[in-house]
């Protein structure tokens, strides 16, 4: 089934920080990329400042709702052509099983998950993906968006002027200034940039503090039984590899030691 033209996932204008198939100049999201198997970006980042209403594309189904692993708090929403997942929110604000029409809020915009800075993840699956063309048979999101500003106009105004001998009309045209919105665009991808450094870096610390206390409690687990991967995975709500890497630096840290078991490897802390 062929995608259609849909909204905006929000309201107003915000950048896109990152598109389609992008490689990122920062060297700690090009490897995430590799870590998840994606040959570029697969999807759109906007700019959206945290607590952005984020809004449904299109009406559908929301099949996914809450915490996504790397994705952090995310909504994804199965539409008549396809689905569509919004990542990286402070918040959601619908349940699964939920319908939701075109325009409806979702959540609120934030910076969860493996995410630096404040943004929104964008990403369209179609119904039949082709999950051979390098980005998990996620598609380009930029033809299906559909521009809902109306395009500067002109405006003519008539006067009419009554006086006593005869009917006078005169015509005034107003002209309107027309805003350069590439300039704009030029103008906010530019500010954008002199802050990404500072918004990696703060971002860089929120998640190295977060991955320290997900290792903390990890050990803590362990102090009272032996723990395995899945046990990891459900206490975290992150991804089976994500689970595999903590288990792997407690190991090599010299805090955990493995032992090997019929079903599945236990951790015992050392």
């Amino acid at each position: 089934m062929d995608i259609p033209k849909f909204r905006y996932p929000f309201d107003g204008s915000f950048p896109v920080s990152l598109s389609f198939a992008a490689q990122s100049e920062n060297q700690e999201i090009k490897d995430k990329f590799t870590q998840w198997g994606w040959s570029g970006h697969i999807g759109l980042d906007f700019g959206c400042p945290e607590g952005a209403q984020i809004l449904s594309v299109d009406s559908g189904e929301v099949i996914q709702s809450g915490g996504n692993g790397d994705y952090g708090e995310s909504v994804t929403v199965k539409h008549s052509w396809g689905t569509t997942l919004y990542a990286h929110l402070q918040q959601t604000s619908v349940k699964v099983g939920d319908s939701v029409s075109a325009g409806q809020p979702l959540g609120l915009s934030g910076h969860s998950g493996s995410a630096f800075g404040d943004h929104l993840h964008f990403a369209v699956l179609p119904s039949e993906p082709d999950s051979s063309n390098g980005f998990q048979g996620y598609v380009d999101p930029t033809p299906y968006l559909q521009k809902t500003a109306p395009e500067p106009v002109q405006v003519k105004e008539v006067i009419k002027e009554v006086p006593v001998e005869k009917v006078v009309e005169k015509e005034v045209v107003k002209e309107i200034k027309v805003i350069d919105q590439a300039e704009v665009d030029r103008q906010v991808q530019e500010k954008l940039k002199q802050n990404l450094d500072a918004n990696c870096q703060k971002a860089n610390q929120v998640r190295k503090q977060n991955r320290q206390d997900n290792l903390d409690s990890i050990l803590k687990l362990a102090t009272s039984r032996p723990v395995t991967n899945d046990l990891v995975r459900d206490l975290l709500h992150v991804s089976q590899s994500t689970a595999s890497e903590y288990l792997s630096e407690l190991v090599s840290q010299d805090k955990l030691k493995d032992q090997g078991k019929a079903k599945a490897i236990e951790y015992i802390k050392l």
